[in-house]
């Protein structure tokens, strides 16, 4: 995969870092190798959410990975390479069908007053999934490729006090989707942030970070401070609240506004439950900063050793703050509701039973399109080496 040429010599340097990491003597660190596959048969009501020429479709997917994890004393690292294969059953959506390749890698060290973490993403798919509820521009089936790097390291300046600063980097890549209004971009952006325990179970954090996304458009610059307190009130609740002010930076002026965040989470035995919501400032395939707003809720369920469901809803929506024609395209809203039941006949193999319904409203082209989605796999995976 070739994001550009720079892109791919930071990615070879990241992978033979990791790589180095992992040829670790068994003996020095507990680590496992666990292999998996899954076969699915999947059905569409409406692929890649067109408001007109919708048609359904059956497919078939193959999915092969890994995932590689090791630890010492101080060290964690892991790394977890995907392939994916989708195929249409009817000559007519042969040009839908793709192939998918995903790598995720990365390290994490803890020293005695500091830590480290590196983290490096290569994805290799198509528009019709990574643009759902960004640009919107997914009816049609072409590549995209996109590596996110980040880096953070952080101190324990006293029992109370740490310091935390961060750095990433994300190039994302269109292959044959200039006549859609799609831009390769790239994205930079650090941050910094101050953490004090106020209580046993109550940290209160002040960060501030600043960005900067190059494109064929005119570049723009985003900074943002927020303050964040998060709380712990029992043993498997959490919760957090983070706010503050925000400025977008482009050729023509400012942009102000607000971001946020809030989460809340119980994990019980055999339950959880999860709910969030935020506003943040991302990067978008139309070469522009957007603002991103998330609403999200899950729930679990583990009925016995064998049988587990899972429940989740999302909604996005992405405003963009300006366009290299001085104007918005448009907003795009995406919803999502989906529900799964595993099963676990045996300890190594389990039937998976997926249903869901997404809709996309895009407010430019004035449509508004939904379907629904099924799908039924079987998934095997082993621990070869694991303790």
């Amino acid at each position: 995969m070739t994001v550009n040429k720079a892109a791919a010599r930071r990615a070879a340097v990241a992978i033979a870092c990791v790589g180095t990491a992992s040829v670790v003597p068994a003996h020095s660190a507990d680590w496992s190798l666990v292999p998996s596959v899954d076969l699915s048969e999947r059905y569409e009501q409406n692929v890649g959410l067109r408001a007109i020429d919708a048609f359904a479709s059956n497919s078939t997917q193959l999915g092969l990975g890994l995932t590689m994890r090791g630890a010492s004393e101080a060290t964690s690292y892991f790394f977890e390479p995907r392939l994916a294969w989708q195929r249409y059953s009817s000559r007519g959506d042969q040009n839908l069908d793709r192939d998918e390749q995903r790598a995720h890698m990365g390290f994490d060290h803890k020293g005695e007053t500091s830590t480290a973490s590196a983290d490096v993403a290569l994805t290799r798919d198509s528009t019709l999934t990574s643009e759902l509820g960004t640009t919107g521009l997914n009816q049609f089936n072409r590549r995209h490729e996109e590596l996110i790097a980040t880096l953070n390291h952080g101190w324990q300046l006293s029992e109370r006090y740490s310091l935390t600063p961060s750095v990433s980097y994300r190039k994302s890549r269109y292959l044959d989707a200039a006549d859609f209004g799609l831009q390769d971009f790239s994205y930079v952006s650090g941050s910094l942030s101050l953490m004090h325990v106020i209580a046993a179970r109550q940290t209160l954090s002040l960060a501030t970070s600043a960005g900067r996304m190059q494109s064929l458009s005119p570049s723009t610059q985003n900074t943002n401070v927020t303050l964040q307190w998060s709380w712990k009130p029992a043993q498997n609740w959490q919760t957090s609240v983070a706010a503050g002010p925000s400025w977008v930076k482009f050729a023509n002026g400012t942009d102000t506004g607000t971001i946020y965040s809030a989460q809340l989470s119980h994990a019980a035995e055999r339950s959880s439950v999860s709910l969030s919501a935020s506003r943040s400032i991302s990067p978008a395939g139309r070469g522009v900063l957007t603002q991103r707003e998330d609403v999200a809720v899950g729930m679990g369920r583990q009925w016995s050793e064998r049988w587990s469901s899972n429940l989740s809803a999302s909604a996005i929506q992405t405003r963009e703050l300006i366009s290299a024609l001085g104007f918005s395209f448009g907003d795009v809203r995406y919803v999502r509701a989906e529900t799964s039941t595993t099963w676990r006949p045996l300890q190594n193999w389990s039937v998976v039973i997926n249903a869901g319904y997404s809709r996309q409203i895009y407010h430019t082209a004035i449509y508004n399109a939904g379907g629904l989605d099924g799908r039924l796999a079987l998934n095997w995976s082993r621990d070869l080496y694991g303790n």
